[in-house]
Parts: structure tokens; sequence; C-alpha cells
């Protein structure tokens, strides 16, 4: 193992890396692990092949385990993120998915709380929307952050962003109407500008979707992606 970690240091590290490995091909001619596959000596560490893990060693349904609740940890940072809501404020939190999920979401009860700073956290088919909470959806899953939202200052908030948006959506589409920006421009500043328009009017309908939903007596839905 020591022979394959360092030909992952070697290009970081060169020269240490180097070093240790003429003192292990010296003293440990024979370096391949039974199950784990040959490495096959080289001369020089600069040309020894590169590590390759063995199909045998991988395990699918654990990497889609932690990726799940890695997804969920993620999530819930990012709606901390987007409410600015301090790092060191607990959260509570319930995910709303099948049997199976929760299941394993539950498992992992002590990691997600602690990555996460939680004072609650619950899984299930059975768990509903709280009011006033942020919500990330995902493939058979809803993760809820309680008590988020304050609908008045989110309105107050995406009016205010909409109205900054409505306005760059207005500069950027007078200069595309421009004729001598047009021709005179560079042809890629021209399709940027195109680009950041386009990107514009996605966030302003955005904004409009969770001011309706906010108008239906509905709190907006976080945009995390699970």
């Amino acid at each position: 193992m020591l022979d394959a970690a360092l030909r992952l240091f070697h290009p970081f590290m060169p020269f240490i890396s180097e070093g240790i490995y003429q003192t292990l091909r010296q003293t440990c001619p024979n370096r391949d692990l039974e199950g784990v596959g040959r490495l096959g000596d080289s001369e020089h560490l600069i040309s020894a092949a590169w590590p390759v893990l063995p199909e045998a060693l991988v395990n699918r349904a654990a990497e889609e385990q932690m990726s799940l609740v890695q997804n969920t940890i993620r999530a819930i940072r990012d709606i901390r993120t987007r409410y600015k809501i301090a790092p060191r404020q607990p959260l509570a939190v319930s995910v709303k998915t099948h049997p199976q999920q929760a299941n394993l979401l539950l498992s992992r009860e002590a990691m997600i709380r602690n990555l996460a700073n939680l004072e609650r956290f619950a899984a299930g088919p059975d768990c509903e929307k709280p009011a006033n909470a942020a919500v990330a959806v995902g493939a058979d899953m809803e993760i809820y952050v309680h008590d988020v939202i304050d609908e008045q200052a989110e309105r107050e908030r995406l009016l205010k962003q909409k109205e900054e948006v409505s306005r760059n959506i207005q500069s950027v589409a007078g200069k595309l109407k421009n004729e001598n920006f047009i021709t005179r421009a560079n042809p890629e500043v021209v399709q940027r500008e195109r680009d950041r328009l386009q990107q514009l009017q996605e966030q302003l309908d955005m904004i409009q979707s969770n001011l309706n939903v906010l108008a239906d007596g509905r709190s907006t839905r976080g945009q995390s992606a699970i």
C-alpha cells in the first residue's frame, strides 16, 4: 500500500517520494498484495504505472449510501448559506422520503447532526412540511429546514431582487439593441452579453415563481439540488 501511496504522492512531492520509493525497492522487492492486484515494478517512480483500484474492492452500495448522506448535508448547508443563517445556529430538519432511505439517513443521524449542526433530525414517509420551512427537493426526497423563512421579509427581499434584476435586463437588452455595439464589438463580447441576458431572464423567472408561491400562501422552496 505504501508503494501505491507513493505513486499518488509523487506529482506533489517528487523528490521525497522518489527517495522513499528507492529505499522501498531495496528493502521490499516483492510488494504485491493478494486481492489488490499487481502494481508492477519500475526503476524510477516517475515512470511507474498509476495505481488502479481493483473492481473487487469497490463497494457501489456503500458509495451510493454515503452519497445520499453527503447530498443531504450539502442541501442543508446550501439553505443555511442562502438564508444567511449563522453556522453556529442549530437547526431542526426533517426529511420526507421512502422508508429505505429514511432508515439509512437515521442510521447516520449522528454524522448528519454533527456536520450540519442540527438540534433535531427526523426522516420518514410521514414527515410533512412545517410552516415557514425552506425546502430542498431531490429524487425521492424533500428536505425541510424548519423556521427559516419570514414570509414578509422574504417577499420584500424577492421584490428588491426582482427590481435589481429587471434593471440589469433593461441595461443588457438595450446594449444588444444598439446596432453599433452589435457590429463593432468582438463577437465573443456580444455572445457573452446574450448569455448574460438569458441568465438574468431565468433568474427573474425564478424570482417571480417564488413570489407566486408566497402569494398562494405557501413558503418559498429552496433550490438546492439533491
